[in-house]
């Protein structure tokens, strides 16, 4: 389930490669394609969790006894993982270019702690739910064979100016296209492929393996 946000027609001949950007809301994340030559392809909005599950995981474990709550993060993990992998899989398939890396723009794939201390705090509430979506992407970037690196917001800041490159770009543009963006841009001129763990799942507790 994907929504073209924007599409920038090109010359087919002269794409060839690209790398994705992604930045991850809850439940949905901004996406962005940018060429080698550091142009800005396209830009879409795609749906990390069914519309039919709660997207605030973490936060809606938070209102329940906490005898169902390990439960309901491992099935509510499990959908967005599910979700996700399609959503991807369509979005790459759209693409009028091979993707050959990705960016995911985020600081961590670690969950904070266990689930006890996660409901303890709203501050790793809301992070536990930003790992859960980010890891939902590299999952799903890993089942479709594209290697992809964490960039952290911090790296986008020096990139900001490189904005203007992309020209005048139909609305909506926002932050999260524009920081996809950013971190996909952040791949092409570092001339490198994507790198990281090659599963990331988060639950009730996070592992890389």
């Amino acid at each position: 389930m994907l929504a073209p946000v924007v599409r920038v027609t090109r010359d087919a001949d002269a794409v060839t490669t690209c790398a994705l950007g992604f930045f991850a809301r809850t439940g949905k994340a901004g996406v962005a394609a940018v060429d080698t030559s550091g142009a800005l392809l396209g830009t879409w909005d795609i749906v990390l969790m069914p519309p039919e599950t709660e997207r605030f995981v973490y936060h809606n474990a938070e209102l329940m006894p906490r005898s169902k709550a390990d439960a309901w993060v491992r099935e509510a993990t499990r959908a967005a993982t599910k979700q996700t992998a399609q959503s991807v899989r369509a979005l790459v398939k759209e693409i009028d270019a091979d993707v050959t890396q990705a960016a995911v723009v985020g600081k961590t794939l670690e969950l904070p702690g266990p689930l006890d201390k996660i409901l303890a705090s709203h501050t790793l509430l809301h992070t536990s739910e930003g790992v859960l979506y980010r890891a939902a992407i590299a999952d799903a970037l890993h089942k479709v064979k594209i290697e992809w690196s964490l960039v952290t917001p911090d790296a986008l800041t020096a990139l900001q100016p490189e904005l203007v490159g992309f020209g005048k770009v139909a609305p909506p543009f926002r932050r999260e296209h524009k920081d996809a963006a950013l971190a996909a841009l952040s791949l092409v001129r570092g001339g490198g492929r994507g790198h990281g763990p090659r599963t990331a799942r988060a639950g009730s507790t996070r592992r890389s393996r």
